[in-house]
């Protein structure tokens, strides 16, 4: 038989219940803190129910940083557990009519999904795979401080020089834009520096696409801005480009780690066209 225990997450009291197989619940939902007594709790109670043949599912939804700690205390336990896309209990919240969260009615809910959605390959068993949440968390945190970033980007060149979006295509986040923007933010800027050196600085940086006559173009673009000559937004848009750079290597050394790992999965999921190192990372 295999038991099913739904843990709903937060910041300090989580509520965990246990199902068996067919849906009997076999402990209420019951609260437990963010600490070790809690968690010494938590396993006492589940502890148990279960009997030397039977099989313990631990499971509970992806969380910001707060399940990280119950994880490490999972792992340190050899105990099983499943990491739950949140869009799943949702989507099964729904169909129960229910669409109030109830953090105790929650971690029933979780133990219906660990039931539902059982799968083999989505069994977490050592600090490999934790690691794999812990990179995939960090991963997804980056990409929102990232997108932040470039919408405060955007923000600031609208004010200071709202035509050099359009003559980017509407697109400032690529490298020929991010490099403008480092060296010359205000169009009073680039009407003083030489054509040469604007042509130079837009050639290198957008490999041969941008040459003389879009520096020309720009110096007149520049010529004609109402943007407002701001040296505060002008240096916080730099500060912007150079925060959205450092998203993208750290970004980019977490996708390095995540394929090490996907590389020395042994799993099917490799064969299917369409699925890189990061889609594998999630689904794993």
């Amino acid at each position: 038989m295999t038991l099913f225990v739904g843990v709903d997450i937060a910041k300090e009291t989580h509520y965990a219940a246990m199902t068996d197989q067919h849906g009997v619940i076999l402990i209420e939902p019951f609260p437990f803190q963010n600490s070790k007594s809690g968690f010494e709790l938590f396993l006492g109670s589940i502890l148990s129910f279960l009997q030397e043949s039977e099989k313990l599912i631990i499971g509970f939804e992806s969380t910001a940083h707060y399940a990280d700690n119950f994880i490490h205390f999972l792992v340190s336990n050899n105990l099983f557990f499943k990491v739950i896309n949140p869009l799943v209990t949702s989507s099964l919240r729904n169909a129960n009519i229910r669409n109030a969260k109830t953090d105790s009615i929650d971690a029933l809910l979780i133990c219906s999904t660990l039931y539902k959605e059982e799968q083999k390959n989505t069994l977490h068993r050592d600090e490999t795979f934790s690691e794999i949440y812990s990179l995939c968390c960090s991963r997804r945190n980056l990409t929102r401080m990232r997108t932040k970033a470039k919408i405060q980007l955007v923000s600031y060149m609208d004010r200071i020089f709202p035509e050099l979006a359009p003559f980017f295509k509407n697109n400032l986040h690529i490298n020929t834009s991010y490099a403008l923007i480092k060296e010359y933010p205000l169009p009073q800027s680039i009407k003083k520096v030489r054509i040469d050196v604007l042509t130079r600085l837009l050639t290198k940086a957008s490999h041969g696409r941008y040459k003389k006559d879009k520096a020309l173009e720009l110096k007149k673009i520049a010529g004609e801005s109402i943007g407002i000559p701001s040296h505060s937004f002008a240096l916080q848009a730099q500060m912007a480009v150079n925060q959205i750079e450092l998203y993208d290597e750290q970004i980019a050394s977490i996708d390095k780690q995540l394929e090490a790992f996907v590389n020395n999965f042994d799993t099917p999921l490799k064969s299917i066209t369409g699925l890189g190192h990061l889609e594998i990372s999630v689904i794993q």
